[in-house]
């Protein structure tokens, strides 16, 4: 990854937002979380979260997730107000902080490991 190439940087933290919230939901496959069936409650909740965690923890704007994943801008608006709502439980709270550092602990490993090959 090319640490000044905007979409390559976008790409991997992305990919590093659906492997953080698939690690809480380990009985999903990835590509439940890219694009969850319409039966799978739990799949579309981990959808949400990795775009949440996109959006709040690396700072992406939500016209840009919407346009770079070409989802509708309800989905996003969507997915914000869910775990926006579900943050008010401790419980969930707690779970969301711990998808959202290992996110973060993956995108500084990737970034980290990019350096040192270069």
């Amino acid at each position: 990854m090319n640490p000044y190439s905007a979409p390559e940087r976008l790409s991997t933290m992305l990919a590093c937002c659906y492997k953080a919230s698939q690690s809480h939901f380990s009985h999903l496959p990835i590509r439940c979380l890219i694009n969850p069936p319409n039966h799978m409650l739990d799949a579309a909740l981990a959808r949400q979260v990795a775009l949440y965690v996109f959006h709040t923890e690396f700072d992406v704007p939500r016209r840009r997730i919407v346009k770079i994943l070409g989802i509708a801008r309800s989905t996003m608006l969507m997915a914000v107000r869910v775990i926006d709502e579900r943050r008010l439980d401790p419980v969930f709270e707690r779970t969301y902080r711990r998808v959202a550092a290992r996110a973060g602990d993956l995108f500084m490993r990737e970034l980290h490991r990019d350096q040192e090959a270069a």
